[in-house]
């Protein structure tokens, strides 16, 4: 860098350090979170740090959220995508895990005590150190996890949480919401529900348990190819199961039953531990089923499916009645893990009017025409 780069390098880094010229423009965290992401890797030293000061001088501005609060992060693989997913030409560099990282952060500034909850699939534990910054943040909550997505598991570790007496007043839930750790072992089918007496539920995956127990009779099979070789037929159908495969060969995949000192009592501890997940997982599908056709009873036409995070919140709102949701799809498709409710908001994408919107909200009182009202109110004769 000659004199005259490192003299416009300093003047740029001195302007975005200027405080009062922030507060003037009206800078909000995710402009920020985007100027950062988007420097050149060759960009002076001295400008990145200077945005990245600007970055969290700017999370003044977020306005607090009354009461408890708690984040829940989704920090599954897909959180690594760009926010806007991957498009050749047209991509973000700001990751979703990015958003969810400067959400955290803007809340624990304004709400030291908030309660962040990351997971996939499991809940991590994690606190934000003092004075932490958005970007040593998003690293550590990328290591974190990158399994697959359970979105009841926050929502049911809140309720627990609150069962003991930690109760929470509001729940902000960032992630893709492609949750399928929760549903794979059984698919809600019935849509909208038939009536009273006339229901007609069909759970695919009830036979995982059997498919199990047949691994288990079967024992361990170390003469079996490595899976990429195996084309077998049979047991695992024309395609085998990758773990299912790999564990009747090795008989030593990992297990929280363990050590044992033979492959068959691995095996059989593992195949135990894995019936054991299949009945959790199928007692939580039909919580989300029992939850769902509770309301629709109480509003007919009103709940057409059941998703086990839908029931996990109405276990957390049995122990924390004035609680209030704020679901962020950060790549919204067609679909919610918690259904609208009037305490319960379901935002698609992000960008800086969230954090007003989701603080408004959350004072305004419950009124399922609260959005019904809030178009009203909006001037247009200017």
């Amino acid at each position: 860098m000659d004199a005259g780069q490192g003299e416009m390098a300093r003047l740029v880094a001195a302007r975005l350090r200027d405080k009062e010229a922030q507060r003037k423009a009206g800078v909000m965290p995710y402009q920020m979170l985007a100027a950062c992401c988007s420097l050149e890797a060759d960009a002076p030293q001295e400008v990145r740090a200077a945005l990245e000061d600007a970055l969290e001088a700017s999370l003044e501005r977020v306005p607090e959220l009354p009461g408890r609060v708690a984040v829940c992060i989704d920090v599954s693989g897909s959180m690594q995508s760009p926010l806007t997913g991957r498009k050749p030409g047209a991509s973000t560099k700001v990751r979703c895990v990015d958003v969810a990282a400067l959400y955290a952060c803007a809340v624990a500034r304004k709400n030291p005590n908030a309660l962040i909850v990351p997971f996939d699939d499991t809940c991590h534990d994690f606190e934000l150190a003092p004075g932490e910054g958005v970007f040593e943040a998003s690293r550590r909550l990328a290591e974190l996890g990158q399994g697959g997505t359970d979105c009841s598991l926050p929502l049911n570790l809140l309720a627990e949480r609150a069962s003991r007496g930690s109760g929470v007043d509001t729940v902000v839930f960032l992630s893709d919401n492609e949750s399928w750790m929760d549903t794979w072992r059984g698919t809600w089918t019935a849509a909208p529900f038939p009536g009273p007496g006339e229901l007609d539920i069909v759970f695919s995956g009830w036979d995982e348990s059997l498919r199990i127990e047949q691994l288990m009779a079967a024992g361990p099979d170390p003469s079996l190819p490595p899976l990429e070789e195996a084309r077998v037929k049979g047991l695992f159908g024309p395609e085998p199961d990758p773990e299912l495969h790999d564990l009747r060969r090795l008989g030593m995949l990992g297990t929280k039953m363990g050590p044992f000192p033979t492959p068959a009592q691995v095996h059989r501890a593992r195949c135990m531990e894995m019936l054991a997940e299949s009945e959790e997982h199928h007692a939580r599908m039909y919580a989300a089923y029992e939850a769902a056709y509770d309301e629709w009873l109480a509003e007919p036409g009103q709940v057409t499916s059941a998703h086990p995070a839908h029931a996990a919140y109405l276990r957390l709102r049995e122990q924390c009645p004035a609680v209030r949701l704020i679901c962020i799809d950060l790549q919204p498709y067609g679909s919610v893990q918690v259904l609208d409710r009037p305490d319960v908001l379901n935002l698609g994408g992000f960008s800086d009017h969230v954090f007003e919107l989701v603080a408004e909200w959350v004072r305004s009182p419950q009124s399922s025409s609260y959005w019904v009202a809030a178009v009203e109110a909006v001037d247009l004769s200017s």
